[in-house]
């Protein structure tokens, strides 16, 4: 059943928007979210030792967040299974989860994944980015970090390639590639590359890219690694964060801690972009909603006039 879902979710029907000369290109509006370990069955929690178990009342709450959004395309992390990703999106979504869901078998894990309002974009284009990078936790088997998802939305005459990530975790500290570095920064550098290496490719057909979700850093130039600069300093990159406004978010900037819930954008100008974090309602969090530990980030393209 897994491998019929796989061939599913990787088949899409093209239909550019097509656009005169002179007339606006489409707006668009990109959220994303990391659920903190989002397991599909009510009262069940995903990992009983570090994971909280939500009722149906936390899904329901998590979907009008969503439908808050009012997003064309929303970029998923920490979710268990495409039945997990049911559950919380509005119905009018379409998504897919990252293809080493697929390959878990029956162990429990999180991935990435992506939807987008079927109603309003339509996809010309699904790719995997394999930042799964492989390595060894302990004397267990070897573990695989997150792949990362991608797909080519048609706006106007221009081509964009919406990328879902979640980097690795727990590189609290410079990243050096050294044989000094902690598994997790080595991993992390590691990922970097691969986004780095794999962007002429999702640029080669004149496409810009938005690179969004949960990078697990900060963004300090002083304290990242030339792979993370290689990345935000290119030409045609911007890195946009959301100013952080609640405490209940890991994305709070108090002390010396900075967003790590932002996008990367390539051939795509600042100034046609607003970024802001989904404030979470004081009355839900007081009511013991189990949402997450992160907060949605959205992400707006304003359109442009061509011709």
């Amino acid at each position: 059943m897994r491998k019929a879902l796989a061939v599913i979710t990787a088949i899409f029907t093209a239909c550019p928007l097509l656009v005169q000369s002179g007339e606006l290109s489409p707006s668009l509006t990109v959220a994303t979210w990391n659920f903190e370990n989002l397991g599909g069955e009510h009262g069940e929690s995903l990992f009983p030792d570090r994971s909280r178990a939500r009722k149906e009342r936390d899904f329901d709450a998590f979907r009008k967040y969503l439908l808050a959004t009012e997003a064309e395309v929303i970029l998923l992390q920490e979710v268990a299974s495409p039945k997990a990703m049911r559950q919380v999106l509005p119905k009018r979504y379409s998504y897919f989860i990252a293809p080493d869901y697929f390959n878990a078998g029956s162990i429990p894990g999180i991935f990435t994944g992506i939807a987008y309002d079927s109603t309003a974009v339509k996809v010309t284009g699904v790719m995997t980015i394999p930042t799964g990078v492989e390595y060894s936790a302990g004397s267990g088997p070897p573990v695989r970090a997150r792949d990362s998802v991608a797909i080519q939305l048609q706006l106007g005459a221009q081509r964009i390639w919406v990328v879902s990530v979640h980097l690795k975790s727990s590189c609290e500290r410079k990243m050096l590639p050294t044989a000094r570095a902690s598994t997790d920064c080595i991993v992390l550098h590691r990922q970097l590359l691969i986004l780095r290496d794999w962007l002429p490719r999702l640029m080669g057909d004149d496409s810009h890219v938005v690179l969004g979700g949960d990078f697990n850093r900060r963004g300090d130039p002083d304290y990242e690694s030339d792979a993370y600069l290689s990345l935000v300093r290119s030409p045609v990159a911007s890195r946009v964060v959301a100013k952080p406004v609640q405490r209940n978010c890991t994305t709070f900037a108090g002390a010396d801690r900075k967003p790590i819930d932002y996008y990367m954008l390539f051939g795509i100008p600042p100034d046609r972009v607003s970024v802001e974090e989904l404030v979470i309602a004081d009355a839900d969090l007081q009511a013991g909603y189990k949402l997450s530990d992160h907060c949605p980030v959205l992400l707006r393209i304003s359109p442009t006039l061509r011709g």
